[in-house]
């Protein structure tokens, strides 16, 4: 054994780098499989749309969405989000905005600012209802089930928006 290991001895940084690559042949072979889960679930099934909670959003399509929210769960929105407004930034902000989000400049925006993941899961699990019956309703699918209620050529959610809590709630 003492032979071999006199015998090695000049080759000892090569042996080191060669431990070195096949830990990192490892880890990147242990890897593989999340990185492929990822591909399919995210990539492909989700159109690469990882979270459901809007990085930025309008003013307008957020109170949609606030319609359909619970009362005890609309201050956890309103806090994790930033309202974006020309008249309400200094204009080196504006300006800082408008690059990042050009839709600033046709109406107020809100800009997400929770980066904790807890807080985009719980905004993830709020959001995932209401933005899916915004949507619905946006399609036009939802006219003809509540054709019968709304007048024609009154948008859908500002009769919603009149409605009482209690009747809103039923319809829901």
């Amino acid at each position: 054994m003492l032979k071999l290991i006199k015998t090695l001895k000049p080759f000892t940084w090569s042996i080191v780098l060669i431990f070195f690559l096949l830990l990192g042949q490892a880890i990147a072979d242990l890897s593989l499989p999340d990185l492929m889960s990822r591909i399919i679930n995210v990539g492909i099934q989700q159109n690469g749309i990882e979270n459901i909670a809007p990085e930025a959003i309008r003013s307008t399509e957020m109170s949609k969405i606030l319609l359909f929210v619970n009362d005890n769960e609309k201050p956890t929105i309103l806090n994790d989000y930033e309202l974006l407004d020309k008249h309400s930034l200094s204009a080196t902000d504006y300006d800082k905005y408008l690059r990042v989000y050009p839709e600033l400049a046709n109406g107020p925006i809100y800009k997400l600012n929770a980066v904790d993941g807890g807080r985009i899961s719980k905004l993830n699990t709020i959001f995932s209802k209401p933005i899916l019956i915004v949507s619905y309703i946006e399609s036009g699918a939802a006219a003809s089930a509540l054709g019968q209620q709304i007048p024609a050529g009154v948008d859908s959610f500002i009769a919603l928006a009149q409605l009482p809590q209690a009747q809103l709630e039923t319809i829901l």
